[in-house]
C-alpha cells in the first residue's frame, strides 16, 4: 500500500508541472506563419504583434527541444537556442517562462528528470550515476537534488518502490 501510495504521489507531482503548448504537426521552427489581419479577426493589432510571435516561437522552440532532446546535453545552455528563436537573449529568459510557464532552467531539468524516471523505471541495472550521465547532469549531488525536487524522492528510492511495485 505504501509503494502504490507513493507511485500516486509520484504521478501527482507530475500531473501538477505545466507543460508547454507543442507546435502543430508538420511545423517547424524555420516556417512562418501568417494569419488574417487584424481587420479580418476582429484582433487588436497587439494581439497579432510581438506577442503573437513570441509565442509562436517558443512554441516551435519546445518542439526542437525535445523532438532533437537537446535537454540531455550537459553542456546545453540557454544561450545555446538562441539561434532557433529571433528572440533577444535580454528577452528570451522572461519570454520563454511567459508561454511556458516555466523558466528555461526549470524546463529543461523538467524534462530530464521525465527521462530520469523512465530510465530508473525500465533500466534497474543502471547506476544512478550512470543515468545522471544520461540525462545531462554531470554531478551525481545535482542530480539527486535535481531528481528529489523533482519527485519528492530519491533515485535509489524511487527505484526501490518502483521494484516492489513491479513485483507485485
Amino acid at each position: 500500500e505504501e509503494c502504490l501510495a507513493l507511485k500516486g504521489r509520484i504521478a501527482a507531482v507530475q500531473k501538477a508541472r505545466p507543460e508547454p503548448q507543442q507546435p502543430a504537426a508538420g511545423e517547424s521552427l524555420g516556417e512562418t506563419k501568417t494569419e488574417p489581419s487584424p481587420a479580418v479577426t476582429g484582433r487588436d493589432e497587439d494581439d497579432d504583434g510581438k506577442a503573437g510571435r513570441d509565442k509562436e516561437q517558443i512554441r516551435r522552440l519546445v518542439h526542437v527541444i525535445d523532438s532533437r532532446k537537446l535537454y540531455l546535453s550537459a553542456d546545453l545552455i540557454q544561450k545555446d537556442v538562441l539561434e532557433f528563436v529571433q528572440i533577444p537573449a535580454y528577452r528570451f529568459g522572461a519570454t520563454f517562462k511567459k508561454h511556458t510557464g516555466v523558466s528555461f532552467a526549470e524546463y529543461i531539468n523538467g524534462k530530464r528528470m521525465e527521462h530520469a524516471v523512465k530510465l530508473l523505471t525500465e533500466h534497474p541495472e543502471y547506476t544512478v550515476e550512470a543515468i545522471a550521465g544520461m540525462c545531462g547532469i554531470k554531478s551525481k549531488q545535482h542530480f539527486h537534488r535535481q531528481f528529489a525536487a523533482y519527485t519528492e524522492l530519491t533515485p535509489a528510492t524511487f527505484r526501490c518502490f518502483n521494484e516492489k511495485t513491479d513485483n507485485q
